[in-house]
């Protein structure tokens, strides 16, 4: 996977020093307004659990659509209760096919 990487010039301020930034080709950089005290939890949850705050914003936001979006039916869910059978004492007998009650 090849990284895009992007540093400020020092030519023109020699004193400014930034660290690294790291962009990956599958993502999009956004720009977000929210109130200083979200921004403020926002990095102490991220420091927390050792995460950048985008990385954390991401979980996020996918968790809530997860939430949001139709689970596809279950395909077992379709055999319940098609099969009318008693329920037995002995489920040997039922998988195995003989008694052992005796």
């Amino acid at each position: 996977m090849h990284f895009r990487r992007h540093r400020r010039s020092l030519e023109a301020n020699p004193r400014y020093t930034e660290p690294e930034v790291v962009y990956t080709p599958d993502m999009r950089r956004i720009q977000l307004y929210m109130e200083p005290d979200i921004d403020d939890a926002l990095t102490a949850a991220a420091a927390k659990r050792g995460m950048s705050r985008s990385a954390l914003m991401r979980d996020a936001v996918r968790t809530l659509l997860d939430a949001e979006s139709p689970q596809p039916p279950d395909p077992l869910d379709s055999l319940i209760g098609r099969f009318d059978v008693e329920p037995t004492d002995d489920i040997d007998a039922v998988i195995y096919g003989y008694d052992t009650s005796a």
